[in-house]
């Protein structure tokens, strides 16, 4: 009898990577180790760089769907890695008898007890927000000035400037992007590989990734 069992990593750093640097490859190794210990076969890996407060991501409902689809299981490190928002229990619930979180062992997590787990997360979050709020605050009260009195006209000719650069970025990406799904290149995965193969590279340039490349996708949608 085969006692195997197939399982999907899924890890989330925040939009902030300077902050969270070496986060991604901890998650990765983590996760790895406990599929590993556990008679795990890793059959995707799925890695984002959103923020946490969003409950519908993109590379989060993939590897929901194919858990689904393939059953199954979805390793991941911690409940905040997973969501920082109540809003993510209905995303996840299809599939809350198959999560796996490295910091609970190999065992299915009991609804109640992860409602309390992503209410703490949900509190870390808003506790980090206040904090900075409260240090701006004090900043304040002592007499320091933060930013220019030219600030908001600043702000606003600065913004100009970033939507009329992404809007030009965008319109030279849409006709390779375009020409690239006309050859059969659908996925955003193929689509990665192929941007990447011919070094074109996103607006700061960087190479792309599944998730830069889904959010310039929907700002073309978007604006184009």
């Amino acid at each position: 009898m085969n006692n195997s069992k197939s399982a999907l990593i899924y890890t989330r750093i925040s939009t902030n990577q300077k902050k969270q640097k070496n986060s991604l490859s901890i998650q990765l190794d983590t996760c790895r180790y406990f599929a590993e210990s556990n008679g795990y076969n890793i059959a995707g890996e799925y890695c984002e760089e959103m923020s946490g407060r969003i409950s519908e991501r993109p590379k989060l409902q993939e590897a929901i769907n194919r858990a689904i689809k393939e059953d199954h299981f979805i390793i991941v490190m911690k409940v905040d890695r997973l969501s920082r928002d109540h809003k993510c229990y209905s995303v996840i619930e299809p599939v809350m008898n198959k999560l796996r979180f490295v910091s609970f062992g190999d065992t299915q997590v009991d609804p109640f007890v992860f409602s309390i787990l992503l209410a703490v997360s949900v509190n870390e979050s808003n506790l980090i927000s206040m904090r900075v709020k409260m240090s701006l605050q004090k900043l304040k009260n002592q007499g320091r000035k933060l930013g220019s009195k030219n600030m908001p006209e600043l702000y606003a000719k600065g913004l100009k400037v970033r939507k009329e650069n992404a809007l030009a970025y965008a319109k030279s990406a849409k006709p390779i992007i375009d020409d690239f799904i006309s050859l059969g290149y659908t996925t955003n995965k193929d689509l990665c590989y192929k941007l990447n193969e011919c070094t074109f590279r996103t607006r700061t340039g960087k190479p792309f990734t599944e998730q830069n490349l889904y959010r310039l996708r929907k700002y073309i949608q978007r604006n184009l």
